[in-house]
């Protein structure tokens, strides 16, 4: 590789820095290429796959360009010359999966590196006010009118420059802007000169291109190594022997891609990398060059942020190496692998946390990518309160006095109400806002609703509510999973109103008609087989752990000395 920099017409010195071939440079042969190669060719290299460049995101660069003046702040490119670098950085690599996250344009006024000319520019990449940090590749931008040249600081590395013109056969051409952009970049994202290593009389098929080349198993052996070789009218190899050979040792006439960016050649002529240095890029430089890489997006399927309990979704994150999953809060989800390689994972919330979650993706080099996820619980609790009386917990049935009840149900959602089969007569039913609040008189017999939560986690609940006469047995959730709760509704005499005959209140009760000893509960299944003896506190909600049953339909008696109940509930996981 060239090192001279001080001679404006040799012949765009883009890359004056070189590396030996590394042993473990990843030798790709895409499935959607003709192989050419035999996995005994690849020298011992295991051929990896990473993300198909036509599904999925594909990497994401944080680049920044440091602009430089003069000291008084004069001379130097233009924002619209970086403006127009960044066109170029995007047209080069979107195809290949690869996007950038710009950071702001760094001015930087230092005569030294627009009058200075040769080796000393490399100083720039060591200056204390470079401003190169490790979380971007770094793009220096000098208009020195004696550089006319560009150079990565390694391949790959995260910083490289580049500035002035370079004259082939009367013709000037800019380096800034210009695809020498893309040439520098791709040499901080891993790439050599398609022509690296070649000798003449090598085969003009890359057999073995762990050995020769660019070690990228799609771009063809590229003999040009000097401006001698291009046509610039046509960008096509102008063979001549010496510099410019003809054929290879058996023959074959030598046709490289001097389209490639890569290449030492025009930049007018540069317009397309490779599928496999595109991958190549992915793969080295994700592995190399810390903290260069932000993780792309994490996909979701379905895309929306709210999950339901007992629902999944589906995660994806391209990326060409493993992934670790975990959530916060912790056993809010389970995933279907704690890790994968290159794929998908499925995430279903577990029941046991609802609201706003986090979602952390781990890559083995520490990197990380979130995403935010809201669970939606299937199932929505309530208040209630009877004539104007304390509120109590909405149960799935409710025991009250004749006369009026308010229902609450939990904001942030909308609901819609509905009656099941027959409306007792006079029923008056007055639901405000979206369904959060309704009112309505019952003064005999019984109502059951339908009430239905809006959003994404549809469900909908059968809610009774009874005139009772002494004591109204209320188990819920039902169905229930791993914990049915069991609480029996008092009717207090002093709560009836005036003037409502149907309401029959036992004349042995006074005022306060609470139970006053504990209550027996059995739960038998459907076969009336006892699986559950206990007992409960008449005067508040007892938790029965029912984890251990199997699904199916189960009835609850409750009994004491002047009351007896049953309830139908369900378990269902």
């Amino acid at each position: 590789m060239s090192k001279h920099f001080s001679i404006p017409i040799l012949f765009l010195f883009l890359t004056l820095f070189s590396l030996n071939a590394q042993s473990d440079y990843f030798c790709l042969n895409r499935s959607d290429n003709p192989p050419t190669i035999t996995p005994a060719d690849l020298g011992g290299l295991a051929e990896r796959s990473v993300c198909d460049v036509f599904k999925c995101t594909g990497a994401v660069v944080n680049l920044k360009f440091h602009v430089l003046h003069l000291d008084n702040g004069t001379g130097g490119y233009t924002d619209s010359d970086v403006a127009a670098c960044k066109n170029l950085l995007n047209a080069a690599y979107n195809p290949q999966g690869i996007s950038f996250n710009y950071q702001p344009t760094h001015h930087w006024n230092k005569s030294f590196y627009l009058t200075q000319t040769d080796i000393a520019l490399q100083s720039v990449f060591t200056d204390p006010l470079n401003q190169r940090t490790s979380d971007a590749i770094h793009v220096y931008l000098m208009k020195n009118p004696q550089l006319g040249a560009g150079k990565a600081d390694g391949i790959p590395s995260n910083a490289c420059f580049m500035g002035g013109a370079a004259t082939y056969n009367g013709v000037t051409y800019q380096l800034v802007p210009s695809h020498v952009v893309s040439h520098e970049v791709g040499h901080c994202m891993g790439l050599q000169h398609t022509f690296n290593g070649f000798t003449p009389g090598t085969p003009k098929t890359e057999s073995s291109p762990c050995t020769m080349g660019d070690f990228v198993a799609d771009t063809p052996v590229d003999p040009v190594t000097t401006k001698a070789c291009i046509i610039p009218s046509s960008c096509t190899y102008q063979p001549s022997g010496g510099e410019c050979p003809l054929t290879d040792g058996s023959g074959n006439a030598y046709t490289p891609n001097l389209h490639n960016y890569m290449s030492y050649t025009v930049t007018t002529c540069m317009n397309n990398f490779t599928a496999g240095q595109g991958d190549k890029m992915r793969d080295d430089a994700m592995a190399v060059i810390p903290g260069v890489f932000k993780l792309p997006e994490i996909s979701s399927s379905p895309s929306s942020t709210n999950i339901c309990i007992g629902n999944s979704q589906t995660l994806t994150l391209c990326f060409p190496g493993t992934i670790t999953w975990s959530v916060s809060p912790a056993g809010a989800v389970t995933f279907s692998s704690p890790t994968y390689q290159n794929g998908s994972i499925n995430i279903t919330p577990t029941g046991n946390v609802t609201g706003a979650i986090t979602i952390t993706a781990t890559t083995s080099g520490g990197q990380t990518k979130q995403i935010s996820k809201n669970v939606l619980s299937t199932t929505f609790g309530g208040t209630y309160s009877n004539n104007g009386g304390i509120s109590k917990p909405l149960n799935t049935v409710n025991a009250i006095s004749a006369g009026s009840v308010y229902v609450t149900l939990p904001a942030g959602n909308t609901y819609t109400w509905a009656t099941q089969g027959l409306t007792p007569p006079g029923l008056g039913l007055w639901v405000s806002g979206t369904g959060v609040n309704a009112s309505f008189s019952l003064y005999s017999g019984s109502v059951t609703f339908l009430i239905t939560s809006g959003g994404s986690c549809s469900v909908t609940r059968t809610v009774t509510f009874y005139i009772g006469s002494g004591w109204g047995l209320a188990a819920w959730p039902n169905p229930a999973s791993d914990v049915l709760n069991v609480q029996v509704d008092q009717i207090i005499q002093g709560d009836v109103p005036t003037g409502v005959p149907d309401l029959t209140v036992p004349a042995d009760r006074s005022t306060d008609v609470s139970p006053k000893t504990d209550l027996q509960v059995e739960i038998r299944n459907s076969m009336g087989v006892l699986v559950y003896s206990g007992t409960i506190n008449p005067n508040e909600p007892s938790g029965i752990n029912v984890s251990e049953l199997r699904n199916g339909v189960y009835w609850v008696t409750v009994r004491g000395a002047d009351f007896s109940g049953t309830s139908k509930v369900v378990i269902s996981r």
